[in-house]
């Protein structure tokens, strides 16, 4: 199962040059922003389902897993794909808003790294 999880995401991955050049040619259509940021979600929750699956009790991590490099993936497993999904919801309003929504992924990993430190 984790191989064909794998897989998946591996050709979500590829697949990413199409709608990443489709966004630098014209960055200020709706269509282009929405299709660039659900796969990118897409390709995220790949990966996410993916590491669920790794982390799953039947699949224990390598004991020099620190705690909380596991809640960091748990959190960015969640709150990257809501940050894209977001702005296609910005997107209606302005192309230019969604992309710069992008802006709140470094946001949201400061903090999250932020509070794991203390």
């Amino acid at each position: 199962m984790l191989i064909w999880l794998n897989s998946l995401f591996l050709m979500s991955v590829a697949f990413l040059s199409f709608p990443t050049a489709l966004l630098g040619e014209y960055r200020d259509q709706q269509l282009v922003v929405v299709l660039y940021a659900g796969c990118v979600a897409a390709t995220r929750l790949m990966l996410s389902a993916a590491w669920w699956y790794a982390y799953d009790k039947s699949h224990p991590m390598p004991p020099s897993m620190e705690p909380g490099t596991a809640r960091v993936f748990h959190i960015r497993a969640l709150y990257i794909p809501l940050v894209f999904v977001l702005s296609i919801a910005i997107s209606f309003l302005s192309a230019w808003a969604a992309v710069w929504s992008w802006v709140l992924l470094l946001i949201g990993d400061s903090l999250v790294l932020y509070v794991l430190r203390r």
